[in-house]
């Protein structure tokens, strides 16, 4: 397998990086979110969606929005005054 991969989406390295499956490889894994840029190969999913790296990075980017205590009286005082 001669692939060349882009990861700079997910990684931020600005080169392309090459793939190889062979036994001597530590590299030989495609990241969603990225892109072929040369070469042809096969390969096998092991993960999609929230299940895959990129899935599991960006989970844990999104937090979900809680009020603080403050926020909390400004609005019971927005709704007393409208």
């Amino acid at each position: 397998m001669d692939i060349y991969c882009d990861e700079a989406a997910l990684t931020g390295e600005p080169d392309d990086k090459p793939k190889d499956a062979g036994e001597s490889s530590k590299d030989c894994f495609l990241l969603s979110g990225t892109e072929i840029t040369g070469g042809r190969g096969t390969c096998v999913l092991f993960a999609v969606g929230s299940s895959s790296q990129w899935g599991q990075i960006r989970a844990k980017l999104v937090k979900e929005e809680v009020n603080t205590p403050l926020q909390d009286k400004l609005d019971t005082l927005a709704e007393q005054i409208g």
